[in-house]
């Protein structure tokens, strides 16, 4: 074990952040250049690999979702791609140069590390229920909702085992 002085302490965190910032324009040159290749030749192999390369973190789930999002929503990551090692599907867009080039310039312009990053937030019992109660209410107006008969057994059992407490 080596516990660091709060000098070496504080130059190290100083070579961290410039070696994180380094990795993070690496990453997005790579990502640029991988959805880039998937729009004019339709093979997302970087944009898999790249992703693939990634720490299990939140830098590779910012990464996973700049993707998505950047690849005009063509591509969706699959755990068994890519004969089970994970890895992007979808078809490459049938789209003009023009529009290649702007959402690449688009992808550019906003890197994936620019992902805003929230604390967890507390769980709040009470508020996870209305939304479940608002969004089970949406559905069914809409007619499309379809419940399995082991999830609602799970509802109930669990109903009793709740305390109501009088506002």
């Amino acid at each position: 074990m080596n516990i660091l002085s709060i000098a070496k302490a504080n130059s190290t965190i100083k070579l961290i952040q410039t070696a994180g910032a380094k990795l993070d324009q690496r990453i997005h040159e790579v990502a640029v250049s991988g959805l880039y290749h998937f729009f004019t030749c339709g093979d997302n192999t970087i944009l898999s690999n790249l992703v693939k390369a990634m720490p299990k973190s939140t830098r590779g789930n910012a990464l996973k979702f700049w993707i998505s999002q950047h690849s005009n929503n063509a591509l969706r990551w699959d755990n068994k791609a890519h004969d089970g090692t994970g890895g992007y599907k979808g078809k490459k867009p049938d789209i003009q140069t023009e529009q290649v080039n702007e959402l690449v310039q688009a992808g550019y312009d906003a890197p994936f590390y620019f992902k805003e990053d929230k604390e967890a937030s507390v769980w709040n019992p009470n508020a996870s229920i209305y939304n479940l109660v608002k969004k089970i209410n949406a559905e069914r107006e809409k007619g499309a909702l379809t419940i399995e008969e082991d999830a609602l057994k799970a509802l109930a059992l669990s109903l009793p085992h709740l305390q109501y407490q009088a506002s």
